[in-house]
């Protein structure tokens, strides 16, 4: 997820949540640890932010909210320990091209466009099992 620097055509809406290991969960805190996976919403402090991001209700958001930026520049980010990981984004007919990047290599982009609001879910492993940051912009 290269083709830099990113156009955003539409609003990006990102990070519903990032979590380690897709599931779906009833709605939760900030982080919330299950054995040895944790899961992050947008509201979490462990969240590193950069850029112009608002934070918005959605009652389909299973935190309840979303973070979102215009700004192809913005980037959310949160470092994580494990050999995988799994990142959410908000699909609307207002959101558009996300890149994700770990440990600063980029994983490609994501196109969260979509005609009816969803999650767009993305697994990323064979990460080795030591310090990892992922990235969202």
């Amino acid at each position: 997820m290269s083709q830099l620097p990113l156009r955003l055509h539409r609003p990006l809406t990102a990070l519903v949540l990032i979590c380690l290991l897709a599931s779906l969960f009833p709605p939760v805190a900030a982080a919330q640890t299950t054995g040895s996976i944790t899961r992050y919403e947008d509201s979490a402090g462990a969240l590193s932010a950069t850029g112009t991001w608002a934070q918005a209700n959605a009652s389909d958001a299973s935190g309840g909210t979303v973070r979102q930026s215009n700004t192809f520049t913005s980037t959310l980010s949160l470092t994580f320990t494990g050999p995988w990981v799994s990142v959410g984004l908000r699909s609307t007919s207002g959101t558009g091209i996300a890149e994700v990047l770990i440990d600063g290599v980029s994983q490609g982009t994501v196109d969260t466009y979509g005609r009816q609001i969803g999650t767009t879910t993305r697994i990323y492993h064979d990460l080795g099992s030591g310090s990892h940051t992922l990235s969202v912009r």
